[in-house]
């Protein structure tokens, strides 16, 4: 049995989708995919993440970090990089569980750990024969790291620098991300309790 008939149903879906959106961008040529390209990995300015954060209250926090990871999830459905955030399950063997649904990184980013998003990141490049798989990885990215301020971004990169270059690409980064901001949580003042899901960015 090869490994690609060990994948549920779910996961066939996500690789059947991978395909057809990468037919679209096989059309693409010349200036028009240069210009798709930065498009894709162009990051979000209003929405920016950065490291530093005011203490405000929850009412006053218009752009909660909540609102900024809506903001790069949309984006990322718009230009079709997102199903790489679905994180395949594995077993403490390592092995593939096949009866156990993928879980969603931005919805369950505080009970996935970082080898589970590295080990799912690499099982995508391994099957990445299709070029679209690779570049969904590296353009979701690419989108995140432009996306942050010079300090979170710098951050980022020196907690990745010494990973496997098969498991880099946005879901990492992501999960690198919430966890720094996690880190930050931690040690806010015990009077002003905050989550990720609140916690006021400047």
């Amino acid at each position: 049995m090869t490994t690609i008939q060990l994948f549920h149903f779910d996961f066939v879906y996500i690789i059947l989708f991978f395909k057809s959106i990468g037919h679209c961008r096989n059309s693409l040529i010349g200036q028009d995919r240069i210009q798709f390209i930065q498009k894709v990995t162009t990051g979000l300015d209003q929405y920016q993440f950065t490291y530093s954060y005011r203490k405000k209250t929850e009412l006053d926090n218009v752009y909660s970090l909540a609102l900024r990871i809506s903001q790069y999830r949309k984006e990322c459905l718009r230009y079709d990089i997102h199903d790489i955030f679905e994180i395949l399950p594995f077993l403490d063997d390592g092995e593939l569980a096949i009866d156990v649904q993928p879980r969603n990184l931005f919805d369950n980013y505080k009970d996935i750990s970082l080898n589970q998003v590295r080990r799912s990141t690499r099982m995508y490049y391994e099957l990445g024969s299709e070029d679209y798989i690779v570049e969904n990885l590296v353009w979701s990215g690419e989108k995140l790291l432009n996306s942050c301020d010079e300090e979170l971004r710098d951050l980022i990169l020196m907690k990745a620098l010494f990973l496997p270059q098969k498991e880099v690409g946005g879901p990492v980064y992501f999960k690198i991300m919430m966890d720094i901001y996690n880190e930050i949580n931690c040690k806010s003042p015990p009077t002003s309790p905050r989550s990720p899901s609140t916690m006021s960015l400047s």
